[in-house]
């Protein structure tokens, strides 16, 4: 790959996580990052996932497959990595529904069932 290039993707890094989106390199403290920009999808749930970006430490990484645009946003929308959940923070709204996480199976689903 030449330097500075972007390109469509899937960044595999530890823990078991999946970005997919598009690729590219950026500075930050003088230090080189992966930056994922990772779009908006609808997932397998039916429900919109904003468009976000995630930069990722190059020692983390184990694995980046480069892929079309298609494949890298069906990835996207198969993947459940919310951008604020490696925070701590879950959303507790979305529109006009409440929501709840189920640390058992790892979705989010309405706390009225």
């Amino acid at each position: 790959m030449a330097e500075n290039q972007s390109f469509w993707g899937v960044v595999e890094v530890m823990g078991h996580n999946r970005f997919s989106g598009m690729i590219s390199e950026v500075v930050l403290a003088g230090s080189g990052f992966l930056r994922v920009d990772v779009p908006e999808v609808i997932n397998r749930r039916g429900v919109r996932v904003a468009a976000y970006s995630k930069l990722i430490a190059p020692s983390a990484v184990y694995a980046i497959t480069p892929t079309t645009e298609e494949i890298a946003t069906a990835a996207a929308a198969a993947t459940y990595n919310p951008p604020l959940e490696s925070l701590g923070i879950m959303p507790a709204t979305i529109g006009d529904r409440q929501l709840a996480f189920d640390d058992e199976d790892e979705d989010m689903e309405d706390e009225d069932g």
